[in-house]
């Protein structure tokens, strides 16, 4: 997919995120809206297409913080 940039962060789709991590696009929509151990994952929702954007360091924030919680 086409890399998105805001304010010069680039910014992962749901589904880049899915794919690094090997897990379903599904589960990662679920962290965004519903969240995990009470955190959800910061997202952008992109107008034009209506998927869900991420900062590379939001992502990591909120894997550390989950680092010992496991994914529902």
């Amino acid at each position: 997919m086409e890399q998105v940039v805001t304010d010069n962060k680039p910014l992962l789709h749901s589904t880049d995120i899915a794919s690094r991590l090997a897990m379903s696009d599904r589960t990662v929509r679920k962290w965004i809206t519903v969240g995990l151990n009470g955190k959800k994952l910061k997202a952008t929702r992109a107008n034009n297409t209506g998927m869900w954007l991420v900062s590379e360091e939001d992502l990591a924030d909120f894997l550390t913080d989950n680092a010992d919680g496991e994914a529902e």
